[in-house]
């Protein structure tokens, strides 16, 4: 049985849009999955204390047939593939895909939580998920996930920056 996932993507280093297209492009290619939206591009501060550049972000929707689990390994294999290296928590990156949503399941292992733990604190995760999925709501609590945007406060809130471009693939 498919579940609906939504998934986070973002790049900083090098080709930022040819990354995070490469990306959906490698995650649509997974047997087991089928992208069926993406969000615009927004351009967003670093989280961390960190200098680095800029991020690219967006927000995807699609469904995959296998456990959360898998879909991880999948997603780390694709991040692996474009040069994501690990070294520096919140360094800067190539291309990242955080797994934010996993159907209605809420999951705690020891290298998968969901929902994501940050998907409730992070602006340039909230306002493309909203742009895919204005009607969402939390798994957990319920409440639909525009709402909290409202309690970001101004020192924990990176700045989405304007809208990019057009959306990075939309699927019929």
């Amino acid at each position: 049985m498919s579940e609906v996932v939504y998934l986070a993507l973002g790049s900083n280093i090098g080709n930022r849009v040819n990354f995070l297209r490469n990306g959906l492009e490698a995650l649509n290619n997974l047997p087991d999955f089928k992208l069926t939206l993406s969000s615009n591009l927004y351009e967003t501060a670093p989280v961390g204390e960190m200098v680095q550049p800029p991020f690219l972000n967006a927000v995807c929707q699609g469904y995959w047939e296998g456990s959360p689990h898998e879909l991880l390994s999948k997603i780390q294999g694709i991040e692996n593939h474009y040069g994501r290296e690990r070294l520096i928590h919140w360094g800067p990156r190539t291309l990242d895909i955080d797994l934010l949503l996993f159907g209605r399941q809420i999951i705690t292992t020891e290298h998968l939580t969901i929902p994501h733990p940050y998907i409730t604190k992070r602006d340039f995760v909230l306002i493309p998920l909203f742009q895919i999925a204005p009607t969402l709501t939390h798994p957990d609590t319920e409440e639909p996930f525009y709402t909290f945007l409202d309690s970001l406060t101004t020192s924990t809130q990176p700045t989405a920056g304007p809208l990019i471009g057009d959306s990075l693939y939309v699927k019929a």
